[in-house]
């Protein structure tokens, strides 16, 4: 039988994860994956972006000042790592508290079962844009703010470190915890609501290339917003019969969000170029047929700013 695998956010967690899901059955499993984040944040691309997957230096040196250096190129590390499908290196960057958390659902998860786990995670452009609010818990442990981009999408966190060995300077990512998003001053906002398993509006035109989109889900169950950039001939109906890991050829992550039922969440969307997206839900519904194949489906079309 075969799988596919997708990034998943959770607004509830604020998580990001993996869903490997049989088609048109629900008997796949969800792996949490954190995606890190957070105040100010510039969208344009910059040398922070070019930083390579390789594991930083131990902190030699004392003070504030070097503690949120280091911290800050463990992050830029990370992101790198992701954006190049390292995920062995991106799992020396944290403890295995942190795995079992965001992977594994709760307790500890051993690097090996990661890496066993992760054998076909799609690979997805992170990009560091901050981190700050830097706070000492006690000796050995820290918590901070930091803000990724994830393909398009704005993530924000508060992330715990720890030193990996009392006082031997390298540090590891051990935990964290979702923060709303804010979206940058200049931004479109827009919103969507989910009722009676489909979108309203189903087309969104937005004339900015920075969005915050209030996605309110009205009904009884939980449902995603994942958008999609589908290459010329590419068809949404791929996604249902295609097998195989990752998306289908022609088809590019955007964003994503699931909302529960119930509830509402927020999505920033950042950096985003003209042309027309498609957002679906690939949840299964009871019967474990994805909410796409009944017609859960709608368009963004981005103009081109007057």
């Amino acid at each position: 039988m075969h799988y596919f695998y997708r990034l998943i956010h959770h607004t509830s967690r604020g998580e990001w994860g993996l869903v490997r899901q049989r088609n048109f059955w629900m008997t796949g499993f969800v792996l949490l994956i954190t995606v890190l984040s957070a105040t100010t944040f510039h969208t344009t691309v910059s040398a922070q972006d070019t930083v390579s997957c390789k594991r930083p230096a131990a902190i030699t040196k004392s003070g504030r000042d070097a503690l949120v250096a280091g911290l800050t190129k463990l992050v830029e590390v990370s992101a790198a790592c992701q954006s190049d499908g390292d995920w062995e290196a991106y799992s020396r960057l944290t403890t295995e508290n942190f795995l079992g958390q965001v992977y594994g659902g709760g307790g500890l998860l051993s690097r090996e079962d990661f890496l066993a786990l992760t054998g076909s995670l799609p690979v997805v452009k992170v990009r560091f844009r901050s981190l700050d609010d830097v706070k000492t818990v006690r000796e050995g442990e820290v918590r901070a703010n930091v803000r990724l981009i994830v393909a398009n999408q704005l993530t924000f966190d508060q992330v715990v470190f720890r030193e990996e060995k009392p006082g031997n300077g390298r540090w590891l990512m051990d935990s964290t915890q979702p923060l709303l998003p804010t979206a940058p001053r200049d931004h479109e906002n827009h919103e969507v609501t989910i009722s009676g398993n489909h979108f309203n509006p189903g087309a969104v035109t937005a004339s900015n290339d920075t969005l915050a989109v209030h996605l309110v889900n009205e009904d009884d169950i939980a449902h995603e917003f994942l958008l999609l950039q589908l290459a010329d001939g590419a068809t949404v109906g791929q996604l249902l019969i295609q097998p195989g890991a990752g998306l289908p050829q022609g088809f590019t992550f955007m964003a994503q969000l699931t909302i529960p039922a119930k509830t509402d969440g927020k999505m920033v969307l950042v950096n985003m170029k003209p042309g027309t997206y498609t957002f679906v839900d690939l949840l299964p519904d009871a019967q474990g047929i994805p909410w796409l194949a009944n017609g859960m489906q709608g368009t963004l079309t981005v103009t081109a700013a007057t």
